[in-house]
C-alpha cells in the first residue's frame, strides 16, 4: 500500500515538473541557454528525461498560439496572389488564410474594400475565407486583412495584411430599354423607367436638359444635439416615442456617446459624451434621444433614409416610437430597462460605420418634429469600453433606373432623359415627353384639382371645408401640402409649458408650410368673437416669435384669464 502510495505521489510530482519546465523551454527555446539543456541533465538528473518529452508537445501547442498572436500572419491562398487584378464588372475572388502550423483562424477583419466587393463571412477548415463580387470602380486599392483567433473578430490577432488591389476598367453601360413618356392627369403618380446593362452603372435623369438634384443630405451628424440618460431605475417607454418628453434633466451635448478605459484610445476621438462614471461597473443600458426638425420640402418625394452607426456592443433604435433597427439586442419584447447586449463586438468594427436602409420607414416621419431614439448596448458593466455615433441621411435619391414622380402638378410637364454611366463610359437615353392634363391652374386652384380632379369646384372643395373630419380645413391642408381626404396626414400645433410659478411660460409651435404663395401671422383674442382678435406682435406683452425652417415658436405669460391663439394664412399679393 505505501510503495503504491509513494508511486503516485512521485508520477504526480514529475507530472508538475514537467508542466512548469515546459514553461521555461517555451522561454528559452530561442535562448543560448537551451544549448546547454545535457549540461543540465547532468545535473538535475532523471526526472528531466520526462521533462523532455513532456515539454515538446506544450512548447509545439503554445508555438501555434504565439503565431496567431503576432509572430506571423495572413497570406493568399487558393492561387490568388498579391498584387491582384479584377476588372469592373467582372465577378472576383480573392482568397486567404491564417499562417502557423496547425493554427486556425475563426474570424477575420478585411478594411478598404472597393464597392461591390464584400468579405465572406464563413471560415473554412483550415481557416480559410475569402471576399468576392463584382467590383463597381476603377482604381488601385490598400486592402488591410486581420486574423483573430475567436469569432466576431476577437481574442489574439496576426499583424496586419496588405494586398495591393488593382480594379481596371470595364466594358460602358449600354441602353436595354428606352424609358416611355405620355400624359397624366393632375394629382396622379407616373414613374420613368430605364433598363441598361453594364457594371457599376449611375444615373443622371435630366428634366428641359437641367439635371434633376438629389437632395439626400444629414439630418442627424455629429453636430446634432442630443440626450443621454444611463438609467438607475426604470424610465418607461415615453422616452423612446413622445416628442414632447421632458428630458431637461438628461446629459445634453453632441457627437458619440461612451467611455473608453485601455490606453489604445481607439474610441475616444469619436467621444462627445462621456458617460464612463454614469456606466462603468454600474449600467449596461444607456437611453439616447436625437429630436430633429423636417420641413415639407424634406420629405417631398422622399425615397432614400440611411441610418450609419458606430457602435459597441449593441444597440435598438426607434423612429417616431418605431423600431426601426437592432444590433446585439433582445427583441422588443423582452428589451427591459437595463438590457444587456447579446455579443460583444470588435472595436476595429465598431468604429467603422454601419450603414442601415430605413427607406421602408420614410412614412414614419412628420413634417415639423420628429425624433431618432436608441437604447445603447453594453455586453457587460465592466466592459472596457462603449461607444454610439449616429448619422441619419434622407431626402430624394434620382441616382436610380426609375424616376418617381408622385402627386404630379404642371410643373412636372417636360421634356425628360437620363444619362447611364459608370466607370468606363456613358449611354444617354432617347428624350421622352410628359404631359399634364390640367386647367393649368396654380397655387390653392391646382392643388385642390389635384385632390378632386373630377370635381374642382371651388365651393365644392374650398377654403373651409374638411371632408375627413380632422379640423384642418383644406387651406390650411394646402398650406402643409397634405392630404385633404386623410386625418391628421398634417402635423398639428403643439403646446407645451416651462418655467415655474410667476416665470411659468406657454411654448406654441406651429408647423411651418412648404407653399411660397401664403404667408402665415397670428392673432391673440379673449373669447371667439369675429371682432375681438388682436394681431400677436414680438416683443409686445413680453411675447417671443421667433422661426426656424420647419415652424414658428411663439413664448408669452402664462396668464390666469383665458386667451386663445390662431394662426392667419394670407395669400401673398
Amino acid at each position: 500500500m505505501l510503495n503504491a502510495l509513494n508511486a503516485h505521489v512521485s508520477r504526480l510530482y514529475q507530472s508538475r515538473l514537467a508542466y512548469i519546465a515546459s514553461f521555461l523551454i517555451l522561454t528559452l527555446q530561442r535562448s543560448p541557454v537551451v544549448t546547454h539543456l545535457a549540461k543540465l541533465k547532468e545535473i538535475l538528473g532523471q526526472p528531466l528525461v520526462h521533462v523532455a518529452r513532456l515539454g515538446a508537445p506544450v512548447a509545439a501547442y503554445f508555438g501555434g498560439t504565439h503565431a496567431v498572436t503576432g509572430a506571423t500572419g495572413v497570406v493568399p491562398a487558393g492561387g490568388s496572389v498579391n498584387p491582384a487584378e479584377a476588372v469592373v464588372g467582372e465577378n472576383f475572388v480573392w482568397v486567404f488564410r491564417a499562417t502557423g502550423s496547425g493554427v486556425m483562424a475563426h474570424s477575420y477583419t478585411v478594411r478598404g474594400l472597393p464597392a461591390g466587393l464584400e468579405k465572406s463571412s464563413q471560415v473554412l477548415n483550415g481557416g480559410v475565407s475569402s471576399f468576392s463580387g463584382v467590383p463597381e470602380e476603377a482604381g488601385t486599392f490598400t486592402v488591410e486583412i486581420i486574423a483573430w483567433r475567436r469569432e466576431n473578430e476577437r481574442g489574439t490577432r496576426t499583424p496586419t495584411y496588405e494586398l495591393t488591389l488593382n480594379v481596371v476598367p470595364g466594358d460602358p453601360p449600354t441602353i436595354a430599354a428606352q424609358p416611355e413618356g405620355g400624359a397624366f392627369d393632375v394629382g396622379t403618380d407616373a414613374k420613368l423607367e430605364v433598363s441598361a446593362e453594364g457594371h457599376g452603372l449611375h444615373y443622371r435623369w435630366m428634366r428641359n436638359g437641367k439635371d434633376i438634384p438629389s437632395t439626400v443630405k444629414p439630418w442627424i451628424d455629429e453636430t446634432t444635439e442630443r440626450r443621454v440618460l444611463v438609467p438607475t431605475e426604470n424610465p418607461g417607454s415615453n422616452w423612446r416615442s413622445d416628442l414632447d418628453f421632458d428630458h431637461s434633466g438628461w446629459i445634453s451635448g453632441t457627437g458619440g456617446i461612451g467611455y473608453e478605459r485601455s490606453n489604445d484610445d481607439t474610441f475616444k476621438p469619436f467621444i462627445g459624451i462621456d458617460v464612463e462614471s454614469e456606466a462603468f461597473n454600474e449600467r449596461t443600458s444607456t437611453m439616447v434621444r436625437i429630436p430633429f426638425e423636417l420641413s415639407a420640402d424634406d420629405l417631398h418625394r422622399l425615397n432614400d433614409l440611411r441610418l450609419r452607426l458606430q457602435y459597441d456592443d449593441g444597440y435598438i433604435a426607434f423612429l417616431n416610437g418605431t423600431p426601426v433597427a437592432s444590433a446585439n439586442a433582445p427583441s422588443p419584447l423582452f428589451l427591459t430597462w437595463n438590457s444587456k447586449a447579446t455579443d460583444e463586438r470588435d472595436d476595429v468594427a465598431a468604429i467603422e460605420f454601419t450603414e442601415i436602409d430605413l427607406s421602408e420607414h420614410a412614412k414614419s416621419l412628420n413634417v415639423g418634429a420628429n425624433l431618432l431614439a436608441f437604447q445603447a448596448l453594453n455586453e457587460s458593466a465592466n466592459s472596457s469600453a462603449f461607444l454610439l455615433n449616429v448619422e441619419l441621411l434622407g431626402g430624394r435619391n434620382v441616382d436610380r433606373p426609375t424616376l418617381e414622380l408622385a402627386d404630379l402638378t404642371s410643373e412636372d410637364a417636360g421634356d425628360y432623359a437620363v444619362e447611364v454611366f459608370n466607370s468606363s463610359g456613358t449611354a444617354l437615353s432617347e428624350t421622352v415627353k410628359v404631359e399634364i392634363n390640367g386647367s393649368g391652374a396654380t397655387g390653392y386652384a391646382a392643388w385642390i384639382e389635384r385632390h378632386w380632379p373630377n370635381t374642382p369646384a371651388i365651393e365644392a372643395t374650398g377654403g373651409a371645408y374638411d371632408p375627413d373630419g380632422d379640423d384642418l380645413v383644406n387651406l390650411l391642408e394646402y398650406y402643409y401640402d397634405s392630404d385633404p381626404l386623410k386625418p391628421a396626414d398634417a402635423l398639428q400645433p403643439r403646446v407645451t409649458a416651462e418655467g415655474q410659478d410667476a416665470g411659468r411660460r406657454l411654448v406654441l409651435r406651429f408647423p411651418r408650410g412648404r407653399v411660397t404663395d401664403y404667408t402665415s401671422s397670428f392673432e391673440i383674442s379673449g373669447s371667439m368673437d369675429d371682432d375681438s382678435w388682436q394681431p400677436l406682435q414680438d416683443g409686445v406683452d413680453e411675447v417671443e416669435i421667433t422661426a426656424t425652417e420647419t415652424e414658428d415658436v411663439i413664448r408669452l405669460p402664462a396668464r390666469a384669464a383665458k386667451h386663445f391663439i390662431r394662426m392667419r394664412l394670407v395669400p401673398n399679393e
